[in-house]
């Protein structure tokens, strides 16, 4: 068996969140910490708005992209050094 530690939940209310939370808490031992509007999750970037929910990763694209060198260029031209 593997522990999870790191969910969310999305919902149109906060209120439904406490609720939801309070009663998973009912069966936990330790209990979930409620940590307000996320803006990152496992490396993903999220945007909420009234309208809408945009999730994306471009920071950990830049990040990768940076210290990937060889991996880059492959993506960018589509060549390897052994391809070359």
């Amino acid at each position: 068996m593997r522990q999870v530690d790191d969910f969310a939940i999305a919902t149109n209310a906060e209120r439904i969140a406490i609720d939801l939370i309070a009663e998973i808490n009912q069966h936990l031992r330790l209990p979930l910490h409620i940590l307000g509007r996320i803006t990152r999750y496992n490396r993903m970037e999220i945007e909420q708005t009234r309208d809408y929910v945009k999730i994306h990763c471009a920071q950990y694209l830049r990040k990768l992209e940076q210290t990937s060198g060889t991996h880059s260029r492959a993506i960018r031209t589509g060549k390897t050094r052994a391809g070359e």
